[in-house]
């Protein structure tokens, strides 16, 4: 993996790509990972096991960009970040990469900037890209806000108090997705976060557009294709759109763990990362020493609980859980390496 900047500004990792490239030798596609995060949190760190886990099949580039954190970031600037890295990535030579070939996928945050690129042709980032994903992306603001009241307090930090709609993917409209450049809208079903009525909306006004889209809500399944998984949850269950590659590319294992949600101060979600093979064998070194628990709901611990995770794990057609205090970092931050 390198790491190179793509900004005005040397060194600076709010305007960098970590890029790996493919196991393949010969030209591939590229694969631009854009996080989610309420465009206020997460990293491009945070995709590297999901990146390594992708470069059997092209090259991939995962990008960070300004953050509104500073309070002096707000849209159009993170969108604007993501295609100077885009325009970088399509410009520079790089024999790694077809680059008549680069598909962005964007999560959440990340998903509403790639369908912006797509959409609004009063930018040029559109004519760099082949193809784009957006899982669980945030396409119509105002309908978000009134959705869930409580998150205008993210989306004025990003995107001020006014002009909403004219942010919006749903508000652009464009006569070159009739070239047919394929657009999936992938939403987990039971993603309780963002809405499904984001991801209708979205398809509704890309097809009124004649767009080649398509609509994927089956991500949400977990378990039925994959040999070993580790899912960790910390006072709160349920799916959401972090298992938005489980079935389009393939890694060791999936590893899913409790996070604080970038959306809802009072709630826990989960986020997702792909983990190598030498993880999985560490996991497996832990659930060989551990006390096998009867599985039980009520064991599973709330979210004041300090230390302690529950740690759900099947393997084969067994399936396990034990609770364990170890840190969450342990599993999803290693790589074996």
């Amino acid at each position: 993996m390198k790491t190179f900047c793509y900004g005005p500004v040397e060194n600076d990792p709010l305007r960098s790509i970590d890029f790996y490239e493919s196991e393949k030798k010969s030209q591939v596609p590229l694969f631009v990972l854009v996080h989610g995060g309420a465009w206020r949190s997460e990293d491009k760190s945070d995709y590297r096991n999901l990146a390594l886990g992708l470069t059997h099949l092209g090259s991939v580039a995962s990008v960070n960009y300004r953050l509104s954190t500073d309070l002096s970031i707000k849209h159009p600037d993170h969108m604007l970040d993501v295609g100077k890295a885009l325009e970088y990535l399509y410009k520079t030579p790089n024999a790694s990469y077809d680059h008549e070939k680069i598909y962005m996928i964007g999560h959440s945050a990340g998903g509403h900037m790639a369908t912006m690129f797509m959409v609004d042709t009063s930018l040029p980032y559109h004519r760099y890209l082949a193809g784009i994903v957006s899982i669980s992306g945030i396409h119509d603001i105002p309908l978000l806000v009134k959705t869930f009241p409580s998150y205008l307090d993210f989306i004025e930090q990003a995107f001020g108090p006014d002009n909403h709609h004219d942010a919006s993917p749903v508000s652009k409209f464009s006569g070159e997705l009739k070239k047919g450049k394929p657009i999936v809208i992938a939403h987990s079903l039971e993603d309780t976060l963002v809405n499904l009525e984001q991801a209708h909306v979205m398809v509704n006004h890309l097809k009124s557009m004649g767009a080649n889209v398509t609509l994927d809500t089956k991500l949400y399944i977990m378990g039925e294709k994959e040999e070993f998984y580790v899912r960790y949850y910390s006072g709160h269950k349920g799916r959401y759109g972090h298992e938005f590659l489980e079935f389009e590319f393939r890694s060791d294992g999936l590893c899913r763990y409790a996070n604080n949600s970038n959306y809802r101060n009072d709630s826990l979600i989960k986020k997702e990362m792909y983990v190598s093979q030498a993880v999985i064998e560490e996991l497996k070194k832990i659930i060989q020493d551990s006390e096998v628990m009867k599985e039980d709901d009520s064991q599973w611990p709330t979210k004041n609980v300090v230390g302690s995770q529950e740690i759900e794990v099947r393997l084969g057609n067994e399936h396990i859980s034990f609770e364990a205090n170890i840190q969450v970092e342990f599993a999803c931050g290693s790589t074996g390496e």
